[in-house]
């Protein structure tokens, strides 16, 4: 749900940045959204990129772990159909084929995690998931299928442009091999904080649609920003975090400049309530972490696909606005 900001709208499908981060956070499971099936608590317990990774180059970067998954509404609406579909099965199915008992129901119908990273001109994300459907069984019975993705697929985006990639297949896509001439790894570079200009296929008109309000909140005891866009019948917020030493790329992201692109708690609304909501799970900034988290591709062992996925120019913080109209 990669989402994001007007470059980064392909997480969930909306524009508007669904990245998250803060000062050192390690709290509970927000919303209630505890872990209620096998897979959900395996998911939960996946090893972070850069704990898995620690050799090589290092650089510095803040780091959040968010959890994601739809509204209360939504989930309860999901695990009861779960529920619907699996006992429609049963009461179906023949009685020579088999129906394979539920040993624990989840309370939503999809579940996922996702690690943020974000330094000077560069970000990526990591992407795991679960989600469940009523399948067949080999006799043509019923069972509680799980659907998992414990194996991270990401995207990286920075100043040469969008990569993505399958750690699974060892597959990638885009600029990917551009990549390995940073311009982050110059003292220049670094100062000048470039970040992409706005996307022609985006104008103008749907930057200004965001607004930074007056409200200022603490999400896991650090202080954001709140910013708003209506989109129709639907809404979306962020909470862009005051936290760091640096701001790092920023993509264009409809963010308030004393905060980074990265934010504390997502809320995605339509016209039935809560659509999907996000929420960071843990979050430490300013850390040295294995350039290879950013990079995974260039190791080798990946089929590179070269294509161009994102198209426009760059500019650096003084060529360009940087704030949405308060």
């Amino acid at each position: 749900m990669f989402a994001v900001p007007l470059i980064f709208a392909w997480r969930m499908g909306v524009p508007g940045l669904c990245v998250v981060a803060g000062a050192l956070i390690s709290v509970a499971v927000p919303f209630g959204a505890n872990a209620t099936t096998a897979a959900e608590r395996r998911l939960l317990a996946i090893e972070a990129p850069h704990e898995a990774v620690v050799s090589g180059t290092k650089m510095r970067a803040h780091w959040v772990r968010q959890i994601i998954f739809p509204g209360d509404a939504k989930s309860r609406e999901g695990a009861l159909e779960l529920k619907r579909q699996y006992e429609e099965c049963a009461r179906t199915a023949s009685p020579r084929a088999t129906v394979k008992p539920v040993q624990e129901w989840p309370e939503r119908s999809a579940f996922s995690i996702k690690d943020f990273y974000l330094a000077e001109g560069v970000f990526v994300e990591y992407g795991y998931s679960v989600s469940y459907m009523v399948g067949p069984t080999a006799d043509f019975g019923c069972q509680l299928a799980e659907v998992t993705q414990f194996e991270a697929r990401g995207r990286l985006l920075s100043e040469k442009g969008l990569c993505s990639f399958d750690l699974s297949s060892k597959k990638a896509d885009g600029e990917c091999r551009a990549q390995l001439a940073k311009a982050s790894s110059t003292p220049a570079a670094r100062a000048r904080r470039i970040v992409p200009a706005r996307n022609p296929a985006m104008p103008g008109a749907v930057l200004g649609l965001f607004s930074v309000t007056e409200e200022v909140k603490r999400v896991n005891r650090v202080p954001c920003r709140v910013v708003k866009a209506r989109f129709g019948e639907s809404s979306i917020s962020h909470c862009f975090a005051q936290m760091g030493t640096f701001k790092g790329f920023h993509a264009g992201a409809p963010r308030p400049d004393d905060t980074i692109a990265l934010s504390l708690e997502d809320v995605h609304e339509d016209a039935s309530g809560v659509y999907f909501e996000g929420r960071a799970l843990k979050a430490v900034p300013d850390m040295l972490i294995s350039a290879a988290v950013f990079f995974p591709f260039l190791n080798g062992g990946f089929d590179i696909s070269e294509s161009s996925s994102f198209s426009g120019g760059f500019y650096s913080d003084d060529e360009g606005p940087d704030e949405v109209a308060e």
